[in-house]
């Protein structure tokens, strides 16, 4: 059985429009020694703090040292009785900016806490956690770095076809840390969109693709 070097502890925040925002925060075993970078991590559109892959990430990353956050989205994990379509989390700029606003309540959290080292906060993100944080990420520059994984940008045509497209702001995220993960066999993301972030990102960013389909299954 794996052996976890953290405590998990039950938060809410007070999100951008007033409204409760539960999460998780991840502490190392070490928290009460020392600082810790911190990492907020956001998943997918139909997903929650509670998704199995959500957890994972959270346990891994603690076990490494990290302090990791992730809260509930609008419409999804506790806040599933809130009346938001996973459509309107793309195409609604309203729904999109709320999102992001909760993300930069959840940076206060984080900067507040005795056991982070404010200066060393980045922010990761799924598939809709990596397409709404390219705006989070380039309007909050207390977000040292990025790691964006399954996104795109440039979108045309389709479900995707959105106000607050990436490519709108993922100019605005270097010299600061990015990262891009993509997969190869992404049914969700065509190739396309992934390489038209690729390329506007710049020679400092890293960009991985792995052999892969949208989930990593």
């Amino acid at each position: 059985s794996k052996v976890l070097c953290h405590y998990r502890e039950k938060i809410t925040l007070t999100g951008a429009q007033g409204d409760k925002v539960p999460g998780y925060s991840y502490l190392p075993k070490h928290h009460k020694e020392k600082k810790s970078p911190a990492v907020l991590f956001q998943y997918g559109i139909g997903d929650s703090k509670d998704s199995e892959y959500a957890v994972a990430i959270g346990d891994f990353f603690a076990n490494m040292g990290y302090v990791v956050m992730t809260i509930d989205i609008a419409g999804n994990g506790e806040r599933s009785g809130e009346s938001v379509s996973s459509i309107s989390k793309l195409q609604d700029s309203a729904v999109f900016n709320r999102m992001v606003g909760d993300y930069k309540k959840a940076v206060d959290y984080l900067s507040s806490r005795s056991e982070v080292k404010a200066d060393k906060i980045g922010s990761a993100g799924a598939s809709l956690g990596a397409i709404t944080g390219f705006k989070f990420v380039a309007e909050d520059k207390r977000i040292k770095s990025f790691v964006a994984v399954v996104a795109g940008g440039n979108f045309s045509g389709g479900f995707l076809k959105i106000p607050n497209d990436p490519i709108n702001f993922i100019g605005q995220i270097p010299p600061r840390g990015l990262f891009l993960i993509n997969a190869t066999n992404d049914e969700v993301i065509k190739r396309e969109w992934a390489e038209s972030l690729h390329s506007a990102a710049g020679a400092s960013a890293e960009k991985l693709w792995l052999e892969t389909n949208h989930t990593f299954q």
